[in-house]
């Protein structure tokens, strides 16, 4: 299905466009900065001196900040046009990987569900979500999203209006479904803040990072096995960067929030790496399906052993 106002580029006409945001963001950033601290040194000289030359200092400061934005925004126009390009091949290796896309409502990874879940301790009041895919991988039914979690606090000054904000998740929230014992009903939640790699096989440590409920917020320390603390070990053995946030079994649903620098279904660079290797795009994207399926797979034998 065409999309309206597409124009697909060709390989060449794609890299050439990049290269001309990248070359636009350099110059608007590097003049940006130039600016800016020209501008906060001659401001500083101004008022050293008493000058009257203060006006026009700030002036720059302001002119070198809006420079720096634009930069930031041709970075993302690049982004943004690189993800457009290039979609029919990631859905195409989505696809590949986990069967025809799904749309079943019960299987959302929405705003009203992750309140419903509370994948995390806090109160949170911003969410951004991307790469919703629903599919299929060795006969489980699955759903997953890639989700960060804001809270806005008051700037300390008793005056200002400024909020400053507050990641309190980002990671992947993970649905799979009819994947354990129906009668489960069990959410293991840790706090965002706790960073400690700890034998959570131990019962006494686990519970020191772990809180137990159920459904109706009852203590289910008791329902807390062996299998479950070994469960959540293999899943952050996959990587040192991984952190089980909340793992919830409920209906024959297990549900995992999982914190890390693993996003799904992503292939642009971090930072501000060049987004000129189209090839290399495309392999950082494959390769970061593969540990979605492994995910899976630990829930999946994991459940049928407990």
């Amino acid at each position: 299905m065409s999309r309206k106002g597409f124009v697909k580029l060709s390989e060449e006409e794609l890299h050439k466009q990049i290269a001309q945001y990248e070359k636009q963001e350099g110059n608007l950033k590097r003049n940006g900065l130039l600016g800016a601290i020209i501008g906060l040194l001659g401001f500083l000289i101004c008022m050293a001196l008493g000058s009257g030359m203060v006006l026009i200092f700030l002036m720059i400061i302001l002119v070198g900040g809006v420079c720096f934005y634009l930069g930031v925004r041709s970075r993302r126009k690049a982004e943004s046009l690189v993800l457009e390009q290039m979609d029919d091949f990631f859905e195409a290796e989505l696809e590949k990987t986990f069967g025809p896309r799904m749309d079943t409502p019960e299987m959302s990874i929405n705003v009203p569900f992750l309140k419903e879940i509370h994948p995390v301790d806090r109160y949170w009041e911003r969410c951004w979500m991307s790469r919703f895919f629903e599919g299929n991988h060795h006969g489980v039914h699955f759903s997953a999203a890639n989700v960060e979690l804001y809270k806005f606090n008051q700037c300390a000054e008793e005056d200002s209006t400024q909020a400053a904000t507050e990641t309190l998740f980002k990671g992947v929230v993970l649905r799979c479904k009819d994947i354990c014992n129906p009668t489960w009903d069990i959410a293991l939640r840790r706090p965002w803040e706790d960073n400690h790699k700890s034998d959570l096989t131990d019962s006494a440590v686990f519970q020191q990072h772990f809180s137990a409920r159920t459904a109706d917020d009852q203590p289910a320390d008791n329902l807390v096995t062996p299998q479950l603390r070994e469960l959540i070990r293999n899943l952050e053995s996959l990587s040192n960067d991984y952190r089980v946030i909340a793992l919830i079994f409920r209906d024959g649903e297990a549900i995992l929030a999982l914190a890390g620098w693993f996003s799904f279904a992503e292939g642009l660079p971090s930072g501000e790496k060049s987004l000129q290797n189209l090839d290399g795009i495309r392999r950082r994207f494959t390769a970061s399906l593969t540990p979605m399926g492994n995910l899976i797979d630990i829930l999946r034998d994991s459940c049928r052993k407990i």
